[in-house]
């Protein structure tokens, strides 16, 4: 069926296919089973920024099943707030509540954000994207660079 230098080729050609698999496998098997650890992308709020803390719970911790759940852990969320001239860090704090008996997990809910997933409070994000804010900005702009009428 083949001829002699035909051979030769095709079993260098498996050879090579056979080499190339071995060493995708050691590649894969060297890999780390576990995922890792994807860090955060967003910075915390810095620290020295004054803190005020809203606690969230249900307002039932009876479980449907009739007994009474236990306290498992809970959520926190940071939004940054501004009033005048000050900037503050708003803790919203969610306590997670978990039935034993039939495994029920229950937490209160979150409050709807102006920006999903953003950290400017309702407060702040209502100040920053006001539409009057720029045509302000270059009034006063315009102000400070006039001459003064003679």
């Amino acid at each position: 069926m083949f001829q002699g230098d035909q051979r030769s080729l095709l079993e260098d050609s498996v050879d090579e296919d056979l080499e190339a698999v071995q060493s995708e496998l050691q590649q894969l098997s060297t890999k780390p089973a576990s995922p890792e650890r994807q860090t955060p992308k967003r910075q915390a709020l810095p620290a020295e920024l004054p803190r005020r803390e809203f606690r969230h719970e249900p307002d039932n911790t009876q479980c449907a099943c009739g007994c009474q759940m236990k306290r498992i852990g809970e959520d926190v969320a940071e939004k940054l707030d501004y009033e005048p001239g000050v900037f503050t860090v708003e803790c919203h704090i969610r306590g997670k509540w978990a039935c034993a008996k039939c495994e029920r997990l229950m937490q209160a809910p979150v409050e709807a954000h102006v920006i999903d997933k953003g950290i400017l409070s309702l407060a702040c994000s209502r100040r920053s994207w006001s539409p009057s804010t720029p045509i302000i900005s270059r009034r006063i702009a315009r102000k400070a660079f006039m001459p003064a009428p003679a």
